[in-house]
């Protein structure tokens, strides 16, 4: 869903009826979010998927996604569709989420930072955790890749 994935019919479409303002109006980013703030702004957006419209979680998450992540190429429905997938779906069905307290916020270089945030379903007793890699683009913190173990 991060790297290296391929281009689908959909994908093109989409990426072919965009124009570069389109996109960039559809979610404001703001320059002074932290990248914990961006995190937990997408976390929620993908909970809540299809509120206040249909898509406009993936929405929010391909439009937080650096020039470096391929997600930031593909159509909301088409990302959405990922989600789907046993692997990425925690992403969209957990009920408890916390950030690892043990791993502040941590900047690994100038510009790029790594955020781990626990998730877990109702009724599980274990908590996945997701890393998020995260570098600054226009002084803006978006997501580079992330892990789910």
């Amino acid at each position: 869903i991060y790297s290296d994935e391929p281009d689908t019919p959909e994908d093109v479409m989409y990426l072919r009826s965009k124009s570069g303002t389109e996109a960039a109006d559809a979610v404001h980013i703001d320059a002074a979010q932290s990248p914990r703030d961006v995190v937990a702004k997408v976390m929620r957006a993908l909970r809540k998927m299809d509120e206040p419209t249909k898509h406009h979680g993936a929405v929010v998450a391909t439009q937080h996604c650096s020039p470096r992540n391929r997600a930031s190429e593909l159509s909301p429905a088409v990302f959405a569709g990922y989600l789907q997938d046993p692997w990425y779906a925690i992403l969209a069905e957990w009920d408890e989420m916390e950030f690892d307290d043990d791993e502040e916020e941590a900047e690994t270089a100038v510009g790029e930072a790594e955020v781990q945030v626990l998730v877990r379903r109702g009724g599980d007793e274990s908590f996945s955790m997701v890393s998020w890699l995260m570098s600054q683009h226009d002084e803006r913190w978006l997501i580079d890749s992330l892990n789910i173990v």
